[in-house]
């Protein structure tokens, strides 16, 4: 029997309203091919001379699980995971209106990454969305394996240490900030979706905030405001008090602070470099090493380091106390 007829034969059997397969037609070879890569099956027809697509078992990916970075005690705990596709049906699932657009373009010359780009007609600033639509134009290069690339391509100011984006794993919340007018940026391989434009409220909000009451809500983002403004300073206050003011200081205060530093060889400036260097040390092998470990070298390593420099006279016991 001829070859030619069996696939023509396959192709009008793939083409029947009956196929429990999915079944298009491509329009250029170079689309079969990325059919084929993307585990799919891609058949030619000799008859019309022409590509179609039947939807394969398709890639492997990870379920949909509970949220890691991003705990929640009230709202939805579903993440992302690193299928382009997944995400874009969790968030659509909680948002099933037509205005909620998104734009698919692929990215890098040789990764050829599914970059979507999410907004709602009507609530999106139509400037913003032109800006951001260009800056993705201009991308040119080889690969896209993360958000990240991404984020470092378009933001404005490459050498501000302060976010210029925001990036989040929790669909809800990603939702939340859509409705707010906001761009959401997801790349396909990363569970992490950009937000864009940030502001500075916006790095002090979690989505609890929007499931309690408003008087609770702004509470707890009061103390979160706080304590960022404590952290960052908190070091610069010592360091100034110690070094140039202490006569600022209460008296009782700063003759118990004196006598503490009596054995540091030291200035305060350096002290408290010291122990700010040591403390990221220490988180960032919290961070890196296996989960196990790194909770162990978090916890005992800042004691056992903390008391060996106190002991040492490296650092006051009130420097030690303040990290």
């Amino acid at each position: 029997m001829d070859g030619n007829y069996i696939q023509d034969k396959i192709v009008e059997k793939l083409a029947a309203p009956d196929c429990p397969f999915p079944f298009n037609p491509l329009e250029t070879a170079q689309e079969a091919i990325e059919a084929v890569l993307y585990g799919n099956v891609a058949i030619y027809s000799r008859a019309d001379q022409k590509w179609y697509r039947a939807s394969g078992t398709g890639m492997e990916q990870r379920s949909v699980q509970e949220l890691e970075n991003e705990s929640t005690l009230r709202g939805p705990r579903d993440a992302f995971v690193e299928s382009l596709s997944t995400n874009l049906s969790l968030v659509r699932r909680r948002y099933p209106d037509p205005e909620l657009k998104v734009d698919i373009r692929q990215i890098g010359r040789r990764t050829k990454t599914k970059v979507a780009l999410l907004y709602i007609n009507g609530i999106v600033n139509p400037v913003i969305l032109d800006e951001v639509k260009t800056r993705l134009s201009t991308m040119e290069i080889d690969g896209v394996l993360d958000s990240g690339t991404v984020e470092q391509w378009i933001e404005d100011s490459w050498y501000t240490p302060f976010p210029q984006m925001q990036y989040s794993e929790n669909p809800a919340r990603v939702l939340h900030m859509l409705l707010e007018g906001r761009i959401a940026i997801m790349v396909d391989g990363t569970p992490f979706v950009l937000i864009v434009p940030v502001t500075f409220s916006m790095l002090f909000q979690v989505p609890d905030d929007y499931y309690e009451r408003w008087m609770i809500g702004s509470a707890i983002r009061l103390v979160r405001i706080f304590g960022a403004s404590i952290a960052l300073i908190l070091p610069s206050l010592y360091i100034a008090l110690i070094s140039y003011h202490p006569g600022m200081i209460p008296t009782q205060l700063a003759l118990t602070i004196s006598s503490a530093r009596a054995e540091v060889p030291f200035p305060s400036l350096m002290e408290a470099f010291f122990m700010e260097v040591t403390l990221e040390m220490l988180r960032e092998a919290g961070l890196r090493l296996p989960k196990i470990m790194g909770q162990t070298i978090g916890i005992v390593g800042g004691l056992v380091i903390g008391q060996a420099a106190v002991e040492a006279g490296i650092v006051s016991p009130v420097q030690g106390a303040r990290s």
